[in-house]
């Protein structure tokens, strides 16, 4: 299946309950098709693989991160034909659609995550349960709870941090980081994730449509106009930031143009 392909089929997948994006809804396809192109230039990064990366990192109430275990089993770019031997028994199809009860899904996610910190897919799953979860008030209360005393598994965050410091050359972690904080209205955080993926993959178009998102959020039209031109040069077929700038009175080139979902609706 070639990535074009393959993006198309996830694309036409049913969501799990929330708004998605193109960009959220290929994710998984789309970052199997960066894994290949990207493994060369692991591969001879000046930066190594922290296999030890531990907890770093606070969440976003202040509270140090916390977990089990502090090692690693696998790269998610440079071995990827490794995933198999978490994937196959933690991480199938149930699993990343959430399609199973909240104990497997957070004890088997959490698993992935601590054998392969930078695992997009599993970090994207991660996100949306998460978010799911704190939908219900009192889920949200015990949750917040566990967070303070410091039980359980953490929030989203941690295993973001967790992440950047076992592979530093992996933008596509801090860059579904930024979505996750832009959700949560994190939005000076949500730009410095932005800003440190963008330094690794400078040409990725949804990179540049989310962060034309955040600016608008932020009220910044300049900078959203600037990245919301930059998608556009990269190929971006969305043009659900343009409408958005064309009702700030912003951008009048939009006028008229079809209706479309962002990755933060």
């Amino acid at each position: 299946m070639s990535c074009r392909t393959a993006l198309a089929f996830w694309s036409s997948m049913p969501g799990s309950g929330t708004r998605r994006s193109r960009w959220s809804a290929g994710l998984p396809a789309r970052i199997a098709c960066i894994a290949i192109l990207v493994a060369p230039a692991i591969a001879v990064s000046a930066q190594p693989i922290n296999r030890h990366p531990g907890w770093p990192g606070t969440t976003l109430s202040g509270v140090q991160c916390y977990g089990e275990g502090h090692g690693s089993r696998f790269e998610y770019i440079s071995e990827h034909d490794k995933l198999a031997i978490v994937e196959k028994f933690h991480f199938y199809r149930e699993i990343e659609s959430l399609r199973m009860h909240d104990a497997k899904l957070d004890g088997d996610l959490d698993y992935t995550l601590r054998s392969i910190p930078n695992h997009h897919r599993a970090l994207w799953a991660r996100v949306r349960f998460y978010l799911r979860q704190i939908k219900d008030d009192q889920k949200r209360k015990e949750l917040v709870k566990n967070e303070q005393m410091r039980e359980g598994n953490p929030p989203p965050e941690c295993y973001f941090e967790r992440g950047e410091v076992f592979n530093p050359n992996d933008g596509m972690v801090p860059a579904i980081f930024g979505i996750y904080l832009h959700k949560r209205d994190q939005f000076e955080a949500a730009l410095k994730a932005y800003n440190r993926a963008e330094a690794l993959i400078p040409n990725d178009p949804e990179l540049a449509y989310n962060m034309g998102l955040l600016y608008l959020d932020m009220g910044n039209l300049e900078k959203a106009r600037e990245y919301a031109d930059k998608a556009s040069r990269l190929g971006y077929p969305l043009i659900g930031l343009r409408r958005k700038l064309s009702a700030a009175g912003s951008d009048p080139s939009a006028s008229g143009a079809s209706k479309a979902k962002s990755a933060v609706d």
